[in-house]
């Protein structure tokens, strides 16, 4: 009797490695793009093709089409690896993307869909032109550029029909939507696209 438990044991196992031998490779990570950098109370996030949403943890890195949840009374800092931070208002959820390449001048860029909430940003110039790329979930696109050296602040609140609400809160920045229309925001001004 135990011989034959020993047999059905070890067949077993060799079963069990033949199937792993015989399973496709796990495809490659995508590389990260961003990072968790900072975070306070409910912070959850899920890969692209995941439908889990697991708990965010500080330093945790983040690859394109990953989202971003945070809840009530809840925050997060995201930093691209292209330079710029944006910080997750409380229940709020995004999508990182990136980097998004601007045709003209061959600039990379942070780029990220607000699904819902609010976040706020900041863009240094840092010798170069930085931007990023802010997208709702009707797929409208713009890129925030700053006027000048000193870079700048901004808000961003996603409404349930679309709508981006664009706040410049220090500096001036240039914003260029999917179409090519140009407006320019100075700290204090808002602007609905």
């Amino acid at each position: 009797m135990r011989r034959a438990a020993a047999r059905v044991a070890a067949i077993a196992c060799l079963s069990c490695a033949a199937c792993r031998e015989s399973t496709a490779p796990e495809a490659p990570a995508t590389p990260p793009i961003a990072r968790c950098l900072e975070r306070s109370g409910d912070v959850r996030g899920h890969a692209a093709r995941d439908l889990v949403w697991n708990p965010l943890e500080r330093g945790a890195a983040l690859s394109a089409g990953d989202w971003v949840r945070t809840g009530r009374g809840s925050s997060a800092t995201i930093g691209f690896s292209s330079g710029e931070m944006l910080a997750v208002a409380e229940a709020s959820t995004i999508v990182v993307h990136g980097p998004s390449e601007d045709a003209t001048t061959r600039e990379f860029s942070g780029r990220v869909v607000v699904v819902g909430g609010v976040v706020r940003g900041a863009v240094r110039s840092g010798g170069g032109t930085r931007t990023i790329v802010v997208e709702s979930t009707e797929g409208r696109q713009l890129r925030f550029t700053p006027r000048d050296a000193s870079g700048f602040d901004y808000r961003v609140t996603a409404s349930e029909d679309g709508r981006l609400e664009v706040a410049v809160t220090r500096g001036a920045a240039e914003i260029v939507a999917a179409d090519g229309s140009r407006r320019t925001l100075a700290a204090g001004e808002v602007g609905d696209v």
